[in-house]
């Protein structure tokens, strides 16, 4: 089974082991361990920041990168999946991809939670949500200590005061959890994080949380019907990736979440999470395996430094996730 892989810089077509994966590069600079004032001044003079994202970032104690887009996101996808699989298999199936842009947010302790929430904001909100002030009313309501957020439930409802939609806390169905990526919705994850932050199963000593923001399937062809390649959007340099529509009909979902389902083993999500500005590929599978094994925090992780629930982890965590419906009708 293929783990999953950050999407960094494309390199050549090459067959990879999993253990030829990339590992993530040092995380960027911060304020607390940099000059802030050199920080605050480059900030300043850089064209590409806006006086809004200098603030987010000045408070946020990390330096904010640039949005990518849904078709870099793609092909850096499909070329993966050449690496893995070759050029004759993958060039035999049909790609269909969807990925909302992300600008990243990097954590300062162990704030991955409030982070994933408040880079969903940028997706929700006219206005960004600003992590210390989750973190603020997280330590108001005894949700958190350090930032770490341990229950599911708590997470889904700071994001139901800070975003300006819908959340809703539910079990880890995979069905589910497509068939709110396929309507373009969100969904807030936690996971053992591997060294390149993959999933993993470390029976939860690696939590982590996530935001994953669409999909990528690598589909037989002969499975795949007109109907749905004509309502995607064929790529202009790759001719078998598709990208899915902004608005699908509901018969046109139901087909695909059928056919995605018999075919869980090709679906991969795209994920972002607090430690690396890339975007991560991931396996589906693979992901809600690593869900289903958070049973506890781990020695490192004291409960008198760190809110734990009285069923640790497993309690809080296992088996959970968090929708955001960002399109209100679904």
């Amino acid at each position: 089974m293929i783990l999953g892989c950050e999407l960094r810089v494309v390199t050549p077509i090459l067959r990879m082991s999993l253990n030829m994966i990339p590992v993530a590069p040092p995380i960027p600079l911060t304020l607390e361990t940099s000059n802030a004032s050199n920080v605050q001044e480059s900030l300043q003079t850089s064209e590409t920041f806006t006086n809004l994202r200098e603030q987010i970032s000045l408070r946020c104690g990390t330096l904010l990168e640039e949005t990518s887009t849904q078709d870099v996101e793609s092909r850096k996808a499909y070329q993966y999946c050449l690496q893995i699989f070759g050029v004759e298999k993958t060039e035999k199936c049909r790609l269909i991809s969807s990925y909302l842009p992300v600008t990243p947010v990097l954590q300062n302790g162990p704030r991955c939670g409030l982070v994933a929430l408040a880079m969903a904001s940028t997706l929700t909100n006219n206005q960004p949500v600003i992590t210390e002030d989750i973190f603020k009313e997280a330590q108001t309501r005894g949700y958190s200590k350090q930032g770490e957020m341990f229950m599911a439930k708590d997470l889904q409802a700071l994001a139901a005061s800070f975003l300006k939609c819908p959340v809703h806390h539910c079990l880890v169905d995979s069905k589910d959890l497509f068939s709110n990526l396929l309507k373009h919705n969100l969904i807030l994850i936690p996971y053992d994080a591997d060294k390149n932050f993959s999933p993993c199963s470390k029976k939860g000593h690696k939590s982590h949380w996530a935001l994953l923001t669409g999909f990528f399937a690598m589909l037989e062809a002969n499975k795949v019907t007109d109907q749905l390649t004509s309502e995607c959007v064929r790529d202009d340099e790759i001719h078998n990736l598709h990208y899915w529509p902004h608005t699908a009909s509901q018969a046109l979902c139901e087909e695909t979440v059928q056919l995605l389902q018999e075919n869980l083993e090709s679906l991969y999500v795209f994920g972002h999470q607090g430690k690396s500005r890339y975007v991560g590929l991931w396996s589906l599978p693979r992901l809600i395996e690593s869900n289903s094994n958070l049973t506890e925090a781990g020695q490192m992780r004291p409960s008198g430094e760190y809110v734990i629930p009285d069923g640790d982890i497993e309690q809080g965590l296992r088996g959970q996730m968090i929708v955001i419906n960002r399109n209100q009708d679904t």
